[in-house]
């Protein structure tokens, strides 16, 4: 049973409470309370009321018992009711979380490293796991392929011969007018990566990390077709200075070249179970943060 499956009979009855708000007279609590459940339940737009996919059942006990406690302050017969209803939905909840929990004992699928310690959301942890994926002397002993697979996804992707060469990948490599949390630098190519998840672009940063990107590129004789600056972030959104030479990414999509370059590791080394594993973890962590 998955998180989702597990709180249906939840969704019934948020459902049946987010409908009996919107027949309330009293429009300021109706206003705060419907926006409450539509926020919850991940709407997108007016009358789309449907659960996030992402959701887990831990938050959604403990945002059902935020209405609940919200509810059982407003006097009023339907209010009441309505309080009930969030109840009896906590509880479904309650008992479809020890049961989930049962029947992953087993297993723990949903064991997360990343969420464990606190860094599904760090910039700097992000920036670290894809230095290690990029750099081909790493312990994950792939060589160039996580590297490639990221080049991939590029608008502009890197010719073949890029990652045949020896190159060096580092983090927060410091230049004249900024400092860039990846950096990949071959003999014939040059690759930086701005990193960000919920962080805001800083003022001017990509028009300044975008001089710095370009002068060295020159001052190290690589052609202008092989340099690539990206702007990773959640949604693909574009620099706001409106700088060009730093291309969007989303990080949706690095996922899915991540899951290619394990599904091809998978085939070379079918009894290498650590690594994609270790990945597919990686990969759960960002499409949280994605999606949302």
């Amino acid at each position: 049973m998955n998180s989702t499956v597990a709180q249906t009979e939840a969704w019934n009855g948020l459902l049946a409470a987010f409908g009996a708000l919107r027949s309330v007279h009293e429009e300021e609590t109706c206003a705060r309370y419907a926006t409450l459940l539509k926020a919850f339940l991940g709407a997108k737009k007016a009358g789309a009321v449907r659960p996030a996919p992402h959701e887990s059942i831990e938050n959604l006990r403990l945002r059902l018992d935020e209405i609940r406690r919200g509810l059982s302050v407003v006097s009023g017969k339907r209010l009441q009711q309505l309080s009930r209803i969030v109840s009896d939905s906590i509880e479904g909840v309650r008992r479809r979380e020890e049961g989930l929990l049962k029947g992953e004992a087993a297993s723990s699928p949903r064991l997360n490293p990343w969420s464990v310690l606190g860094l599904a959301s760090n910039e700097n942890s992000h920036s670290d796991m894809l230095r290690w994926l990029f750099d081909r002397r790493e312990s994950h002993a792939q060589g160039p392929l996580f590297l490639r697979a990221f080049a991939k996804a590029l608008s502009e992707p890197l010719p073949e011969t890029c990652f045949t060469e020896p190159y060096r990948v580092h983090r927060e490599v410091s230049h004249e007018r900024s400092r860039i949390d990846i950096e990949v630098l071959g003999q014939t190519f040059l690759l930086h990566i701005e990193v960000k998840v919920y962080s805001l672009e800083g003022s001017e940063q990509i028009v300044r990390e975008a001089a710095d990107l370009e002068r060295k590129a020159a001052e190290r004789g690589i052609a202008r077709d092989r340099v690539r600056g990206v702007f990773l972030t959640r949604h693909g959104d574009a620099p706001q200075s409106g700088e060009t030479t730093f291309k969007a990414l989303r990080w949706g999509t690095v996922v899915e070249q991540l899951a290619d370059a394990v599904g091809e590791l998978r085939k070379q080394h079918p009894s290498n179970i650590h690594l994609p594993w270790l990945i597919e973890r990686y990969c759960a962590v960002i499409s949280e943060f994605s999606f949302s």
